[in-house]
């Protein structure tokens, strides 16, 4: 047996593996959610930043329909909602047609007044999802959490 065994090793001394993980549970009563009628009504979105940098990108979009569970995920050098807009109109909707609902974190992008004229000109209507309560947007989380290990497993060199 080894009596040690943390101060030897150490493990949260290692930044990166802290960041990494979650520290913090809320637990909240579950709300229940229509399903969608039809594929692609409903899409989840989030904004992911701070990766390393590939080729410029440094950021990533994640778009995922509730009913198919199908994602998409555009990369971005900038966080501004005028490049999110233009990649969710030139990827989604040119792919899969506007949907009635999107479901995002409140992020500045989200709540800005651009994304809420293109949403409206789109016919579409936005949902804000709890702050700080990442279940709530759970499919992107979950999304990006698994291609993260994946891409932190199989890449051998920074550019992802």
């Amino acid at each position: 047996m080894w009596h040690r065994l943390r101060k030897d090793i150490q493990a949260n001394a290692c930044v990166e593996c802290q960041c990494a993980k979650i520290h913090h549970h809320v637990k909240v009563s579950l709300e229940t959610f229509e399903v969608p009628e039809r594929q692609f009504d409903h899409v989840n979105m989030d904004l992911e930043g701070h990766l390393p940098p590939s080729c410029e990108f440094t950021y990533l979009l994640t778009m995922l329909d509730r009913t198919t569970r199908w994602p998409e995920a555009i990369l971005l050098t900038l966080m501004t909602t005028a490049d999110m807009a233009r990649a969710f109109i030139d990827t989604w909707v040119a792919w899969f047609g506007a949907s009635l609902d999107i479901s995002s974190d409140c992020g500045p992008q989200f709540t800005s007044e651009l994304w809420s004229e293109v949403a409206w000109s789109l016919g579409v209507k936005l949902h804000c999802t709890t702050a700080y309560y990442l279940q709530s947007n759970d499919l992107c989380e979950h999304f990006f959490r698994s291609m993260k290990a994946t891409l932190r497993a199989c890449l051998k060199d920074d550019s992802w």
